[in-house]
């Protein structure tokens, strides 16, 4: 994963990225970008999947992500 297809979701260039910008970038056609059989389409859900693989407690316990509204 690299930060320029973040940077690049700002849609309306004011330095904030939100979840509708990060929503509406297309993952299918970026090789790069591939995700097997997730069923994930979009750049929001590609990088709500990677944060819940990146915390272990204990060695192998697995951390829950979760938003906040």
């Amino acid at each position: 994963m690299r930060f320029d297809l973040i940077a690049a979701a700002d849609g309306d260039g004011d330095g904030d990225i939100t979840q509708a910008e990060l929503e509406a970038v297309d993952l299918r056609p970026l090789e790069n970008y591939q995700v097997g059989s997730t069923g994930i389409t979009d750049l929001w859900k590609f990088v709500e999947h990677l944060t819940s693989t990146l915390g272990h407690i204990d060695g192998e316990g697995h951390c829950e992500s979760e938003l906040e509204s």
